[in-house]
Formats: C-alpha cells, structure tokens, sequence
C-alpha cells in the first residue's frame, strides 16, 4: 500500500513510541509481526481502503489503543517483551468495526444484492437484528429500507430496544422496598413472625394464626413473650425456698450469682444461709465462692465429692454445684424429688451462650424450669434462645449484667422484662 511506513524496535512498546513520534497519534496500524529478536510494526496516515472479502482494517486512534493495553499490561506485571502479538493486534476485538454511512453508499453501487446483505451482517455481528429472509424477500428495496443518513446501528436497535414509557406499569403493585409497617399496617403476619424467630408451634399456640389468615401487632407480641417468659413469683422465691441450688456450665458465673444472692441476704434479710460448694479441686483455678463468703461474712463449706445428703438435707443454705458432679446430682434428684419442696433449682445461663450448647444444657438438666440469665451485658440472648427455653417449659427469674459483684441479684419483674423483650426484639424488628 502506498504511503505505508515500517518501524522497527526491539519491543512492542518501542516500536508504538516510535509510530507516535513519526506519525502521530492518529496513524493507522496496518500490522505488527514479529521479525527475528525484533518488532516490526507497519503504519500509515492514510486511511486503508477496504477491499472486498478482505479482513477489516484497525479502526482510527489504534496506536493509543494498543498503547492502553500495554499500559494495562505493564500494571499487571507482564513485561513488554512477552507481549503477545496477535492478541495485541485483534483491532476487531478491542474496538468493533462501524463502517460510516458514507462508505455503505460508496460500495452499494458496486456490491450486488448478496452483497448488501453480507454488508450488514459484517457491520451489526452482534444485533441479531440482520434478517435473512428479510433481506431474500425485499432484496429490490434493500437501498430504500437502509437509512443511509444515519448510524445504521441506531435505526435497526429501535426495533427491538423498549423506551421507558413503552415499560407497563401497575400502581396497583406494591414496591418490594415498602417497609414491613407500610405492607400490613403495623400487622405482623406468620411469614413475619417466622422471620423474627419464633417457631411455627409457638406462634400457632400462643397466637392461634396459621400460615395464611391471621396477624397481630407488636404490642400483642411483646405481651406475649412477657408472659410466656416471665416468673411472676420469682421475687418469692427467698421466701418460699430456703435451698437454693445454682447449676449451670463453668464459666457461666454461678459463684457471681452465689454472691449477689449473698449480698441481698445482707441488705434485705437478717438471716445468713451456709454456702456450700461442690467441686472438685483444680490446678491454678481461683477459689472465689470462698472468697466472697469471707466478704460477705457467711459460713462457708466446700466438698470435694459429691454427697446428696449435704445438699438435701439442710434446710438454709446456698449450693453451687461443679459441673463434674451433674449426672450424680440428677440422679440424686430423681430419687428424692417428692421429699424436696424447700429445695429450688436454678439453671445460671450466660447470655453469650451459643444454641448448641443450650441445647446440651437444657437436655441434661431435665426438671429444671428456673433460669438466671447472667453476663447480659457482654451477649445477647436471641429469639431461638427463648424458643428452646420455651419447649423446656423455662421462665426467666432474675437477669444479671456485668461480672462483679457491686448490687445484689435482680429478681425481674414485670417492667424489667419488657425492657429484656424489646431488647431481644431489637435486632429483629
């Protein structure tokens, strides 16, 4: 081809420099090959004439566009000299190839019928809009259908391209992003109380709904956790027990409760129980029942094996027991049930307690209904948590925070546990 021009440099990247320098930015790439240990690249200023059946030439500005890919190449750790050449090279590839309006009227009076129509197929790959019988049937009229004074891409993508007010629309539908308030007017539906956590048996018994009639409000569902969940005789529970028995995993700060029970001994009452502790000895592991009864100035006895009657047949006292001596303190339990109704078992559950470990608690702690939520500061009780005390038949009777012993234990009342339901709800309403 005439005014073709041919560079020569040891890489790709050298070789485009040099197409720039010469010819500026927008030069032609005719073709890039490789030539030995160097790269040769052949460019003009003149726009290649398209020959017919041939391949279709770069488009214009192709030097900045082979330029960005190496750029983008050298940003993604490829080195220049590994530039691979024919991908580099793909014009059709990097930019899809438009033939102006002006060159479809130039080649119409050339190209046969058959032609016109290999011409609109090479120019839409893509549209799938190019209609072959189309084209066979009305071939005569082919120069008339194209509109010649504009992009032929426009005209054949308004067939099949839909504007915005073409788009149906129902006012009548409710928007996916309404809140749960603005689709059932404050109404909470059993979809909605499923999502919030509370199983299906629950909310068919304690609301009497099924899956598709029936809502209530938050009111009503706070009402009813409050009742299902609260002991309303837990501030009794001094005066109706004299043993009082904490059980619970280690770590779940049963020796805290043991002290604050200590500490509302010492502020309300005027009598002061023995403190009793089951547990066997542990390496390195702090004595702190022993050491809050000293504070507290109560008797204190600690066993290391375990001896029912001990627990049971002393009628003031406060027990803790290790977690090592359960079964036996169950089975111990289960042979004397009728003859225990001073004695009050209480199940000290951390509120971080994971559902796994719950439900291993509550399974071998079988006749226990009487919970302490401790650590409520540092974790969070969910609505699941409430539904696996709820198949346990368990109430909530006290709720303790932090882990020091600065106030005595909290038996809840009815303010208290609306604070404690909501708070729960929170994160799911």
């Amino acid at each position: 081809m005439v005014n073709e021009l041919v560079f020569r440099a040891a890489d790709t990247a050298t070789a485009l420099e040099k197409v720039q320098d010469n010819l500026g930015e927008n030069a032609f790439i005719i073709e890039i090959k490789n030539v030995g240990n160097f790269v040769e690249i052949t460019a003009s200023l003149q726009e290649p004439v398209a020959v017919k059946g041939s391949a279709k030439t770069a488009p214009k500005n192709s030097v900045l566009v082979l330029s960005k890919r190496l750029q983008e190449n050298a940003a993604l750790g490829t080195g220049k000299d590994n530039t691979d050449l024919e991908t580099l090279a793909d014009f059709d590839e990097l930019i899809p190839y438009k033939p102006t309006p002006s060159e479809i009227g130039a080649e119409q009076g050339l190209m046969a019928d058959t032609d016109i129509e290999n011409t609109v197929k090479e120019a839409l790959p893509h549209s799938g809009l190019a209609k072959e019988k189309r084209l066979d049937k009305d071939h005569s009229n082919s120069a008339q259908d194209l509109d010649l004074s504009n992009n032929p891409n426009e005209s054949l993508l308004q067939e099949t391209d839909p504007k915005d007010e073409d788009i149906p629309f129902d006012s009548n539908v409710p928007s996916a992003e309404l809140a749960l308030s603005e689709m059932h007017d404050g109404q909470l539906s059993f979809g909605d109380l499923l999502n919030i956590g509370l199983t299906s048996e629950f909310i068919k018994k304690e609301f009497s709904i099924s899956e598709f009639s029936g809502s209530i409000t938050k009111d009503h569902l706070v009402n009813t956790l409050i009742r299902t969940f609260w002991d309303s005789s837990s501030r009794r529970i001094l005066d109706v027990y004299y043993n009082i028995v904490l059980l619970g995993t280690p770590g779940s700060g049963k020796s805290t409760i043991c002290a604050k029970l200590m500490q509302h001994y010492s502020l309300f009452r005027q009598d002061m129980p023995r403190v009793l502790q089951v547990s066997p000895d542990k390496i390195f592991e702090l004595d702190r029942l022993s050491y809050f009864a000293r504070l507290f100035n109560f008797p204190f006895e600690k066993q290391q094996s375990f001896k029912s009657e001990a627990i049971f047949q002393v009628e003031k006292q406060l027990t803790e027991i290790s977690w090592e001596y359960y079964f036996e303190f169950f089975e111990a339990i289960a042979q004397q049930s009728k003859h225990l109704p001073h004695v009050k078992l209480l199940l000290v559950l951390p509120a971080s307690i994971n559902t796994g470990s719950l439900a291993e608690v509550l399974r071998v702690s079988q006749g226990v209904n009487s919970v302490i939520l401790n650590k409520c500061d540092y974790g969070r009780i969910t609505i699941k948590h409430l539904m696996m005390l709820y198949r346990k038949n368990c109430k909530i009777v006290g709720l303790s925070g932090d882990t020091e012993v600065n106030e005595p234990i909290e038996f809840v009342d009815e303010a208290t546990m609306r604070g404690f339901i909501e708070y729960v709800l929170d994160s799911n309403l």
